[in-house]
């Protein structure tokens, strides 16, 4: 697979979390790259999870034999879950001639997985012989970063989806692989997608599923604004973020609106809260604090722009999970005081993708303070290096990874652990949103 550095929706998920202190990890090496699939609806159907042994390796996972093999996948998946990794939807696997040659696949559940055959791997005898084993076994072939030649006629055959990268290709190609592609019973899935003309295209000659940074980036759409009930939100962090206002004024900024009351309650009084049995908005405040209220109102608010389309549900999950690990890479260097910001950096990260706003217009709306929107804007300032590390620990760029961790103090297992307690977070806020 081609790596490039964007904002997208990838995440990374390296070695078990929980580890003791000082201990070696079995799996404290293992990284997996994580990136949703869509259908022409727009709903994730899968994640492709892509390997790395550490965050120092710059080959693509499956290329290097001596970096890539099955019981390092294995021992990743049954390590972190698949359940976990995906909420129970189809994973794709990268696999090598090896891996493929091994039967490794065998030791995963074949409703839940589709193996990928690199684009490396040459289509010889034995490979034919292998993936027609594996199709036999119940499992899915799926062929990456397809370009037609006689040889993969056997593959072709045995194949559930063909991988095409649709990155700056004329419309002809793209056409015209479709076309050889047509006598075969193979789902085109369109990688690479960037933008969305390209998506509406692809759609038009037969593609049916997308993979790409197209769905991690805003697509601008003229006259578009918040939401009554998404200002009623912002209007309620303003009062919240005005240390003038007493704890009273911060309550009626809330009563005023009582959708947003009986969400915000229904949050806090979540499992995740621990079950408060909070029963007004003041008992809230006073019990958590404004920090931490402000966090749920940054929450509800993406939420509810996300709620408009099924698409924008894996931008919402990806959005809080950034948030919640900028929170915690802040808390390991130095930053401390500013987790909460931090939080809101990651959060809002993702809004002009979600939204389908510009970043600079939904600023305004929401006016944040200099360094928040600086990050946001432009990656610069004091919160920007931390949001660089998060994003690019999703995207997989190991040497940005590893620069802006080794600078910060941090070493690879830390990292990895904060990454999986994200994970878990994300799931318990998203389960009290109801968008679980």
């Amino acid at each position: 697979m081609k790596q490039r550095l964007s904002t997208a929706g990838r995440t990374v998920i390296p070695g078990a979390a929980g580890a003791e202190p000082g201990r070696v990890s079995t799996v404290a090496d293992v990284c997996l790259a994580r990136q949703p699939i869509f259908d022409t609806m727009g709903v994730v159907v899968g994640y492709e999870l892509r390997y790395r042994r550490a965050v120092t390796d710059t080959a693509a996972g499956g290329v290097d034999h001596s970096v890539m093999s099955a019981d390092v996948i294995v021992h990743a998946c049954l390590n972190i879950g698949l359940q976990q990794l995906t909420s129970g939807r189809t994973v794709y696997l990268n696999f090598t001639r090896d891996m493929l040659l091994s039967r490794a696949y065998t030791l995963l559940p074949p409703d839940a997985v589709v193996i990928e055959l690199l684009e490396t791997v040459e289509p010889d005898e034995d490979v034919e012989l292998a993936c027609e084993d594996l199709v036999d076994s119940g499992y899915a072939l799926a062929l990456d970063d397809f370009v037609w030649k006689p040889s993969y006629r056997r593959l072709l055959e045995l194949a559930t989806i063909v991988k095409v990268d649709v990155l700056d290709r004329p419309a002809s190609e793209l056409d015209e692989v479709a076309q050889q592609l047509a006598s075969y019973d193979v789902r085109l899935l369109a990688e690479r997608v960037e933008t969305a003309d390209v998506r509406a295209m692809c759609a038009g000659m037969g593609y049916e599923l997308f993979q790409g940074y197209y769905f991690a980036r805003p697509e601008m759409v003229k006259n578009r604004a918040l939401m009554s009930d998404e200002l009623a939100i912002v209007q309620a962090m303003s009062v919240m973020r005005d240390a003038r206002t007493t704890d009273p004024e911060v309550a009626a900024a809330f009563t005023s609106d009582i959708g947003l009351s009986y969400k915000l309650l229904r949050m806090v009084n979540s499992a995740a809260q621990g079950g408060r049995g909070i029963d007004s908005i003041l008992h809230a405040l006073r019990l958590s604090g404004r920090k931490e209220l402000g966090k749920w109102l940054a929450l509800l608010l993406v939420s509810s722009i996300a709620a408009r389309g099924a698409a924008n549900r894996e931008l919402l999950h990806l959005a809080v999970q950034r948030g919640r690990m900028c929170e915690l890479l802040g808390g390991s260097t130095g930053q401390e005081r500013d987790t909460s910001a931090l939080f809101l950096v990651g959060l809002f990260s993702l809004l002009d993708a979600i939204s389908g706003m510009p970043m600079a217009q939904l600023l305004e709306a929401i006016t944040l303070a200099p360094p928040l929107e600086q990050a946001l804007v432009g990656r610069t300032g004091p919160y920007a290096g931390t949001l660089i590390l998060a994003e690019a620990y999703e995207q997989g760029a190991w040497t940005t990874v590893q620069d802006h961790a080794s600078s910060s103090g941090l070493n690879e297992a830390q990292v990895g652990a904060f990454y999986v307690q994200s994970l878990e977070w994300t799931r318990e806020r998203l389960l009290s949103l109801a968008l679980g």
